[in-house]
């Protein structure tokens, strides 16, 4: 067998199973007792849900890399090192292989941005400016062991010079 089982990747796992079950809810010969239907989208809901939990702690390094981008030198600074590191320990811990193409990283991009924001504003502070349109930054690189975070700050804040009005 060539695809992932449920085991391997939950995701593509689920949405396997579904399709069996599908494919049972047209014959016949069994019971009509059992919401085959049903059932089938309650099997891919729960892919979805594996799907979201993934996309939601890949966002979540990016929102403390902005915060630390737009106030290097206030005092969080550790603490959102600390916070993008939790993030990036738990996205590899729940992303699977299915699961990068069904992230839409540009919306996640948006998200990430008005995420950051109300982090910055509680400071006095204000996310920085001339973000790019789209994240410097792939929807693999929070699982990428080891995470250069110095980097990703650098890749991310080069994106935002050279928008600069003032650079020419």
């Amino acid at each position: 067998m060539d695809q992932p089982s449920l085991y391997d990747d939950i995701v593509s796992g689920t949405e396997q199973q579904a399709s069996a079950l599908r494919a049972l809810s047209r014959r016949s010969d069994l019971s009509n007792m059992l919401d085959w239907e049903n059932i089938a989208e309650e099997m891919v809901s729960v892919g979805r849900s594996q799907a979201q939990a993934g996309e939601n702690l890949r966002t979540q390094s990016p929102v403390h890399l902005l915060e630390r981008l737009s106030a290097p030198r206030t005092l969080p600074v550790e603490h959102w090192r600390r916070e993008v590191e939790t993030f990036q320990i738990g996205a590899r811990g729940r992303c699977e292989p299915s699961m990068s193409q069904r992230i839409d990283w540009f919306n996640g991009w948006t998200a990430t941005q008005e995420l950051a924001k109300p982090g910055r504003t509680a400071y006095g502070d204000t996310l920085i400016s001339n973000l790019p349109f789209q994240c410097s930054l792939g929807v693999d690189d929070p699982l990428v062991t080891p995470f250069d975070m110095d980097d990703a700050l650098l890749r991310i804040a080069e994106t935002t010079i050279l928008k600069s009005p003032e650079k020419h």
